[in-house]
């Protein structure tokens, strides 16, 4: 899957990644991140799914990711509580490995001991492997190597518990997403009672099944399957019998337009209009119709017997704000039930409030660590609400987001609207006022750009100055000619040789001059600066050349 381009703005107060147990990260921000690599041996990226459970019995919701490759495994990281302001911790992730990669995570207790412990499907990038792997808890949170258990014919991706066949344990269902998404099946493995599994027994569906989850949709008192794929936009329901036997799938075609066998479609059980039956939330990454409301939630509203029409709840921009995954939660404490969607491409979560009547509103997206592919929620603060996590497929990030009780998550303070990414920042006093400005720039093959921001003293920001032609980047603050105001320092974007710098006077109150040209004559220029390098009492420039010139002796070297 690739990550479309975002827009670029000047983010102040970011959240870093807490490096050591129980660590105090070094900033407040909206949300924490956690690293989930302990070392280079098991690098943690390529996370795919997680889930909470309380594993080591302290009353506190512990968070489980599944890493599908790289170093296949799970990654644990256990919550420790509040830190002296009030804000909850997690201890580094322990990790346990498969022998593929836990493409789907649950925490159940399998073996009836009191403690929750955890299985995971196990199969490899290409959908060949096909197992389950269960790891037992010992009680305080440790868990025991893997067990495996075949899960069916290939590729065995989302995972749920429930007790299928009414026995009083706690039996496993996978969607077996199947080789490069060619999958027609999903298997049941029964408990025995002592947490081992029978052979799977496997039935078919529509093709790529991804995820599925459990729940009695038609009233009976028994546990049937809803299936989310990623072909043809469907989702399946088995309805159970109660004995562990399942009838045919009933199969709802292009609930979605997506036709793609890699949509990370999602599916959640949910009763959104209170009426007593559990309704079927629905979304996927490709579920898009190519207009201006693109994004968009499916709910399957449950008539009672199993029987569901759609209705549908749009958001987002074109062709990029789509959801990956949908967890259920009660984010503001109305005991309506709402969902939250992690977002690749936007790099955070949306969440959809239930207006109390069976409907849904889609709330602004809410920034997180890049390339949220999974989420869920729990209380990890246990101050009554559901707080939310996500997990990050491209970076080896946990980011958790407690929840302020409105639902209604802190974000980043954003300024500015430009179309490419600024990556090189200075700071400085530009308008004289005795605080911090802030100075970005971008320079890139399409455009280049610099933005200057003025602060107000108490971490706000407005944009006072754009370039003008686009042709500027890797900007820097320095007082060239010695006058106790800070002037503008920058060079040619790569698009636009000759490859010189430039200069812009600072006038003290925010504003520039007129731009000047200063040669160069090299192949390439980047990241310019100003030091005193003769002790003459004022600032020279110091430039890289970041490419070479045809025929000319040490250039892109200099």
């Amino acid at each position: 899957m690739m990550q479309l381009p975002s827009r670029s703005f000047l983010v102040i107060l970011a959240t870093l990644a807490a490096g050591t147990a129980a660590a105090q990260p070094y900033f407040e921000g909206p949300w924490r991140s956690y690293e989930s690599s302990e070392s280079s041996a098991a690098p943690g990226r390529y996370l795919v799914d997680v889930t909470t459970g309380d594993l080591d019995g302290d009353g506190l919701p512990d968070i489980v990711a599944g890493q599908g490759v790289y170093t296949g495994g799970i990654r644990v990281f256990l919550n420790a509580g509040q830190d002296a302001g009030g804000t909850t911790v997690f201890d580094e992730p322990i990790f346990y490995s498969v022998q593929n990669g836990a493409w789907g995570v649950v925490t159940v207790d399998v073996d009836g001991d009191g403690d929750l412990d955890v299985a995971t499907s196990d199969t490899d990038i290409n959908g060949i492997a096909s197992r389950i792997a269960i790891l037992r808890n010992d009680g305080t949170g440790a868990l025991s190597p893997a067990t495996y258990y075949p899960a069916g014919p290939r590729g065995p991706t989302g995972i749920t518990a429930a007790d299928f066949d009414n026995d009083g344990d706690a039996d496993i269902a996978v969607a077996n997403w199947g080789l490069a998404g060619f999958g027609h099946d999903i298997s049941i493995l029964f408990n025995d009672g002592t947490g081992a599994f029978g052979p799977p027994t496997t039935y078919p569906v529509p093709q790529s099944p991804f995820r599925l989850e459990a729940g009695d949709l038609d009233g009976d008192g028994n546990i049937d399957l809803a299936v989310a794929h990623d072909k043809d936009g469907a989702v399946s329901i088995l309805f159970g019998s109660g004995t562990g036997a399942f009838a045919p799938p009933t199969v709802y075609l292009h609930v979605l337009p997506t036709s793609n066998t890699g949509a990370n479609s999602a599916v959640a059980l949910l009763d959104a209009d209170d009426d007593g039956d559990l309704d079927i939330g629905y979304t996927s990454s490709f579920a898009f119709d190519q207009s201006v409301q693109d994004g968009k939630l499916a709910l399957l509203r449950n008539d009672g017997s199993g029987a569901f029409t759609t209705d549908f709840y749009y958001y987002g921009h074109p062709y990029q704000n789509v959801a990956l995954d949908l967890s259920v939660v009660d984010l503001n404490g109305d005991r309506f039930p709402d969902l939250v969607g992690s977002q690749f491409y936007d790099t955070g979560f949306i969440a959809f409030l239930s207006d109390g009547a069976g409907g849904y509103v889609a709330q602004e997206a809410v920034a997180s660590a890049d390339d949220a592919i999974a989420v869920t929620a729990a209380d990890f603060d246990v101050d009554g609400d559901s707080d939310v996590v996500t997990v990050n497929r491209l970076y080896p990030l946990v980011a958790v987001h407690e929840n302020p009780g409105t639902g209604v998550f802190p974000r980043l303070p954003v300024y500015g609207d430009d179309l490419f990414v600024h990556y090189v920042l200075d700071v400085g006093d530009v308008d004289n006022d005795g605080d911090i400005d802030v100075v970005t720039s971008h320079s890139g093959a399409i455009s280049s750009s610099v933005n200057v921001f003025l602060g107000d003293g108490e971490g706000a920001f407005a944009q006072s100055y754009v370039s003008p032609d686009y042709v500027y980047g890797f900007a820097k603050l320095r007082d060239l000619d010695n006058d106790g105001f800070l002037d503008l320092l920058f060079v040619a974007g790569p698009s636009s040789p000759p490859y010189d710098f430039f200069t812009a006077r600072g006038h003290g109150d925010g504003t520039f001059g007129t731009i000047i040209r200063w040669p160069l004559g090299t192949c390439g220029v980047a990241h310019p600066s100003a030091f005193d390098i003769d002790n003459d009492g004022d600032l020279d420039v110091i430039n890289t050349e970041d490419r070479g010139c045809p025929g000319v002796p040490d250039s892109g070297l200099r």
